[in-house]
């Protein structure tokens, strides 16, 4: 028997495994028990979509597994007489692990693990440097992958194969929370794909920073269950030329998935080492902030309605994701990897990888990554990407009477306090100083530098 261990590739369409399988084999998804715990309720409600529609696909034959990686799921698989095991790529570092000792366990009972595919359209660690490693600037990772996807298109439509039924210990319909809808992310993810190429991808260069214009794909969930590939969305797009700045975002994700494939400490580790000691908040104070940061009531109306938008969907613009984590590292002085764990605790698309790796750039501590001097004017930022005052209104309704004028600095309306709108819990322009000062701190003590030096 052949097992096809489904994890982040739960789609039917553009699928490297399908087509492996014949008449009694089988395919297996394992839900691992800390993301049975800790997921956000919109996250096990994608899951749960993805996983219904691939039981429906295959006529309810997909086995569904309560168990622990390594020894106990190979002595499943092992039971089920299973000879070989395929799956796709991990990347994470405890993905990576979980996968490595399911290998060695299958292997001490004589069945192979193979790798037939992975969650990108190159797969992380084929492409690096001349020296090897991986490329730590995007212009020059760029400029190999873009080559390496000319002409990429998706794996051949297969039929569903006749599987043998193994074990089910839950239903896909267990997973969903009885307060979220019933999602079906696949056919979400194809029909969402039509729609941006059709009228959205012509504007999209112009529109994408605009968080109140419905600019962007919304596929970034779908790619991070593999509801859908980037090949499919690639080969959608036709003349990738005329559609380079949305490529260049889809190649934003695979260059974070090749650094953490070579550097899985950037999950927890600046990789800038003159910036690892930088005198993060903590304390009372600090988790007040961290609260305020987090319930959308920082006085800041663009992080505000963000933060709101991120509760209640799930997902967060990308400009408005750049602005408020450079509020909570530059004005709030609270670590980056508090920001990072609470966009994984509540995003749906909260791939490791991109998000580690654009908290760090807005940081100024990771690859690539804007200079640490760089810290966004929240009030700036929205005067320019929500002139208009619309994002803001939408999610945060007690400025929704303020004069536009006025929008993204509610501290001179007349009608803030009766609105019951908070003032700004910190001063920017001080705080900023405040940021730099430390950062000039860490960069003075790192080993090496030479005020570091002379001070030994």
């Amino acid at each position: 028997m052949r097992v096809l261990w489904l994890r982040g590739d739960l789609r039917s369409y553009d699928h490297a495994g399908w087509s492996e399988l014949g008449i009694g084999d089988a395919a297996v998804f394992v839900l691992d028990p800390g993301l049975a715990r800790h997921a956000s309720p919109i996250r096990r409600a994608w899951l749960a979509g993805a996983l219904g529609e691939i039981d429906d696909w295959t006529d309810h034959r997909l086995s569904l597994l309560h168990a622990r990686h390594g020894d106990e799921l190979a002595a499943i698989f092992a039971a089920w007489g299973a000879t070989e095991v395929l799956t796709h790529q991990g990347v994470a570092p405890g993905i990576r692990r979980r996968i490595d000792a399911t290998r060695r366990s299958l292997e001490a009972r004589g069945i192979a693990l193979r790798v037939v595919d992975s969650a990108y359209a190159v797969a992380p660690g084929s492409l690096t440097r001349p020296e090897g490693g991986a490329w730590r600037v995007f212009g020059a990772f760029w400029r190999q992958w873009r080559p390496a996807v000319h002409g990429l298109g998706p794996f051949e439509a297969t039929a569903p194969p006749s599987l043998a039924v193994t074990e089910r210990h839950f239903e896909p319909a267990d997973l969903r929370p009885p307060d979220q809808p019933l999602l079906t992310p696949q056919r979400t993810a194809l029909e969402r794909l039509e729609r941006f190429v059709d009228s959205r991808l012509a504007h999209y260069a112009a529109d994408r920073d605009r968080p109140a214009v419905a600019a962007t794909s919304e596929l970034s969930p779908a790619l991070h269950i593999g509801a859908i590939h980037p090949r499919t969305i690639l080969a959608a797009l036709g003349d990738l030329d005329r559609a380079d700045r949305f490529v260049r975002e889809l190649a934003w994700r695979e260059f974070y998935a090749h650094a953490l494939w070579h550097h899985p400490d950037l999950v927890d580790l600046e990789l800038d080492p003159t910036l690892r000691q930088i005198a993060w908040d903590e304390g009372d104070e600090a988790d007040a902030r961290f609260r305020a940061w987090c319930d959308g009531r920082t006085g800041f109306p663009i992080v505000d309605a963000g933060m709101r938008e991120l509760a209640a969907t799930g997902w967060l613009h990308n400009r408005v994701r750049m602005i408020v984590a450079s509020l909570l590292v530059k004005d709030l002085h609270l670590d980056w990897r508090r920001g990072a764990a609470w966009f994984e605790a509540t995003l749906a698309d909260a791939d490791i990888a991109s998000n580690r790796g654009n908290w760090q750039w807005v940081a100024g501590t990771g690859l690539d990554a804007a200079p640490y001097f760089r810290v966004f004017n929240p009030t700036l930022q929205g005067k320019k990407f929500d002139p208009d005052g619309h994002y803001v209104r939408r999610w945060v309704p007690e400025l929704r009477a303020c004069p536009t004028s006025l929008i993204h600095e509610p501290w001179r309306w007349v009608g803030r306090e009766n609105a019951g709108y908070p003032l700004p819990i910190v001063d920017h322009d001080r705080e900023r100083r405040e940021a730099l000062a430390r950062y000039d701190a860490a960069r003075a003590s790192a080993p090496g530098s030479p005020r570091a030096r002379r001070a030994t």
